[in-house]
Order: C-alpha cells, then structure tokens, then sequence
C-alpha cells in the first residue's frame, strides 16, 4: 500500500514540474520572441535569466525523480524474480577472548568462544541470522576442563533472530531485534532450560555538531523459559530474567578506529523473587578494515549485594578484560542515506556474569 502511494507520488511530482516546465518554457520563448523588437533593460536581462536558472533545476530535478521511480520499479520486479540461494548468505567468523584480571593466579587464565554465524537480508531494512559457538577454557597456552566430567570443548546454544532497522529522520536511527535460544548445550539441558528469549533496541544521535561523535540509548530483556525452580545441579534459584539499560558515546578516530564508551545497569530476577541489580562501564577500541574487525575491552563493575555504589569502579569487584575479531565474508551492507551498518544481536544473557 505504501509503494503505491510513493509511486502516485512520484508520479504527481513528475506531471507538475511537467507544466511547471511546460509554461516557464512557453513564457520565456514569448519573452524572447519579443525580445527582437525592443531592447531591455539590466533589470529585466537579470529577471529572464533567473528564470532560465529556474527552469533548468526544475528539469533536473524531474530527470532525477524519473530515473528514482525506474529504479524503484526495477527493485520490484528484481524482488519478484528473485529465489533464494547460498549466496545471499552473508557467513560472518568471530571469536572472543575474556578474562577477569581480579581472579588472576601465576598464569592467564581466561574463557575462549569461537562463533560462527549466517545472516539473510530478506528486505532493505531486515535481517534474518542464525549461529552456534565453541566455548573453551585456558591457562596460559593450555586449554583445560574445570572438572574431570566437563569436555574439553562446550558447544553453546543454538539461536535464531531478526532485526530491523527503523526509518527515522536525521539525525537519529533505531534498531530492534529479537532472538530465541535453543537448548542445545550441555548448560542448558542440565539446568532444565526449554529455551531462551531476548529482545533488544538501541537509538542512536548523530551530532550534526561533532560529526566524529554519537550518543546512544540501548535496553535489553532476556527471559529464560525454566523447567525447575531450583537448579539441579547447584541448588541455587534459577534466573528467570534479565532487564539492562546502557548509555553509550561513539567517538571516530583516524585510521579506522573508534572508541566506545558505555554505562549501564541491569537487574536479574530470579524463580524464588529474589533480584540482583548492578552497574558497570565499558571502554572499548574497535578497529574496521574491509570485511575485518578487531577490538580490545575493559570492563569495571560492582559487587552486586552492595547497596551503593561509584559510577567508575576503579579496582573494584570485576575487572574484564577481552580481545576479539571479527570476518566476514561480505562487506556489511550499509544505508547510504545514513552510513549505518546492519543489527547484529547479541543473544547472550551470561555474556556479563
């Protein structure tokens, strides 16, 4: 329905500057029919000409909204004529190093993730994805098991999204997405998870001011749908949800680089009523090169029984520190009106634990 209105749009906007051209043309020709038989003046040389300038954006401007409304209606008939291959897959390489500098003993020791993941663009502004990870222990160089019935290497669970990226006016922009959880790690299945849901949003503001710099507001719940009350294989509640709120700055840096700086909060519920709230910050260099990302993060939070708490955490509670890279095998696919990459959602509701 809204293509069908864009397109009479179009059209009406296309037939007006028509006859816009159609009468200034028709009128500057009388003026200079009659220009042969009498002589003007400076003023009335300057208003002909304003004119002539006139009628030449307006049929510029009908040239580009002809060649919009054929590139619209090719899209269309490009999307009709359109099936499904491996090649719209857009396969995308991560892995993830993290440890906590407050745990530390003689050697590093730390938390691996290796993901792979494959994104779908149905439409401009949609993405479809799905993915699965390999999760594994180290010390130093060796990989280890915590306990002698744990594998060596944990496979995640498997999830499956969507996300839209919203049509705001400049200078903001919004995404959403949603995914589900499916049970397929070994965690999962023995805490008696049937599935796991998250929804997430974000808005960005581009400072039309600062063009390096951008704020953003982003929220995110996470549900866990249980089958016990209590975990069987500790005892303890088992977390039901998750709420999470961040204030985020986006400083462009020469070379590529970007740093990210993050506040946020979240409260954790858990099946026996009992709650959780805590706070952090995040600082993180992000470096993009072709189809290859690269970043380093800090991480401060607080202890979460304690009441009160400082905004900065300096040498406080949890202190983590990641590395992580990113491939993919295609360019992200951008908005050229705004410059603004695709969602990708982060799934995980341990991802701060």
């Amino acid at each position: 329905m809204c293509n069908k209105q864009f397109d009479r749009f179009l059209v009406l906007t296309a037939l007006i500057f028509s006859c816009l051209l159609f009468f200034g043309n028709k009128a500057v020709a009388q003026e200079i029919k009659s220009s042969k038989k009498r002589t003007y003046t400076e003023a009335e040389k300057q208003r002909i000409l304003k004119k002539r300038r006139l009628l030449k954006k307006l049929k510029e401007k009908k040239i580009a909204l002809e060649r919009e409304r054929q590139r619209i209606k090719a899209e269309k008939e490009a999307l009709k004529s359109h099936q499904f291959s491996l090649h719209d897959l857009n396969p995308v390489v991560r892995y993830t190093y993290t440890s906590d500098l407050n745990e530390q003993t003689d050697a590093l020791d730390g938390s691996n993730n290796l993901s792979l993941a494959f994104s779908y663009s149905p439409k401009k502004r949609l993405s479809l994805f799905t993915g699965l990870s390999i999760a594994y222990e180290t010390v130093g160089s060796s990989v280890f098991r915590p306990s002698g019935n744990e594998d060596f290497f944990k496979l995640s669970d498997l999830y499956i999204g969507a996300g839209y990226q919203a049509n705001l006016k400049k200078p903001l922009s919004a995404n959403f997405g949603g995914s589900i959880g499916i049970p397929t790690s070994d965690r999962s299945r023995f805490e008696g998870y049937k599935a796991i849901g998250s929804l997430n949003g974000s808005i960005l503001h581009f400072i039309p001011k600062y063009k390096n710099l951008t704020a953003g507001v982003s929220s995110s719940l996470d549900y866990i749908f249980n089958t016990f009350d209590f975990s069987p294989v500790s005892g303890n509640p088992q977390i039901q949800a998750r709420a999470s709120v961040s204030g985020t700055v986006v400083y462009k840096l020469p070379y590529g680089l970007r740093y990210i700086g993050a506040i946020w909060s979240s409260v954790t519920l858990f099946l026996d009523n009992s709650d959780i709230s805590r706070l952090g910050n995040t600082h993180t260099l992000f470096w993009t090169r072709d189809n290859f990302s690269a970043y380093i993060r800090y991480s401060n939070s607080d202890l979460p029984e304690r009441g009160a708490t400082d905004f900065w955490f300096i040498d406080e509670y949890r202190k983590i520190f990641s590395i992580g890279m990113v491939v993919r095998a295609k360019k992200p696919q951008i908005n050229k009106k705004k410059g603004r990459s695709r969602p990708f959602v982060n799934t995980s509701i341990f991802e701060e634990e």
